[in-house]
């Protein structure tokens, strides 16, 4: 059984159909890549599977549980934690409190304010962010910031974490540290990943299977090689090529 399957998940806003059947195995411990043009649907979708949009359609299933109609509080307890691509932590809270939060918040919640303190910190020097515990969040750098969320989101305890482009808006060596980090939480703490992001090489490098949506439609499927090379995908994103054009 996939630790997460989407199973003909639709989703329209008025008259624009945004998902249309959308249909993916998430098998338990892989990093699964999820990539397409601008507008393809992508937040959409996970915002349909971490409970902030409800599917017009569609199963949402979490070891065969369907999630549709939970709300995001009971997702994350059951083991969904997702990351934001406009990235906003407690600014006026330590970086530490932020962790503690998401310790506290999530499924697998320790026993004690004490124990939570103690599981941000083991996180936060996981990712290389001790030496800023005690600072305001809001003072972290662009690059820290995108960590923190990452770390916030790990401290919910996840099964599986949803990742909206984590590297966006990084410049090219803080972007390879984020592939460091997003592979040190797959080995490491053994997580499922499923990871949207606009950077196609870093993502190609990191799933070992990935889907392309277009338009709300899964376009292409299958291993990473494979699916950049897929005509569909080089149409969607470099659009057709008209007669007499070089």
């Amino acid at each position: 059984m996939p630790l997460l399957e989407l199973m003909h998940v639709s989703k329209s806003f008025g008259g624009l159909r945004v998902l249309d059947g959308v249909n993916i195995q998430v098998e338990r411990g892989e990093i699964f890549g999820l990539i397409g043009p601008n507008g393809a649907g992508k937040t959409t979708l996970f915002n349909v599977i971490s409970g902030f949009l409800r599917p017009d359609g569609g199963r949402v299933l979490l070891r065969g549980e369907d999630l549709v109609g939970r709300r995001p509080h009971e997702i994350c307890r059951r083991g969904v934690g997702r990351t934001f691509q406009l990235v906003q932590p407690f600014a006026e809270m330590t970086v530490l409190d932020n962790v503690v939060a998401g310790c506290l918040f999530g499924g697998r919640a320790p026993g004690s304010l004490g124990a939570a303190r103690a599981r941000a910190r083991q996180l936060l020097a996981l990712f290389k962010l001790g030496d800023t515990a005690d600072e305001p969040a809001g003072r972290l750098t662009l690059s820290d910031r995108k960590r923190l969320e990452i770390v916030r989101a790990l401290g919910t305890g996840p099964e599986i974490l949803l990742l909206d482009e984590v590297m966006a808006g990084l410049n090219p060596a803080e972007s390879r540290e984020v592939v460091g980090i997003v592979r040190r939480v797959q080995a490491e703490l053994g997580l499922t990943l499923l990871i949207i992001e606009h950077n196609v090489k870093a993502v190609t490098g990191l799933s070992g299977r990935m889907a392309v949506l277009s338009q709300g439609v899964v376009i292409a499927e299958g291993e990473p090689a494979e699916v950049v090379a897929h005509p569909e995908v080089i149409k969607a994103y470099l659009g057709e090529r008209k007669p007499g054009k070089a």
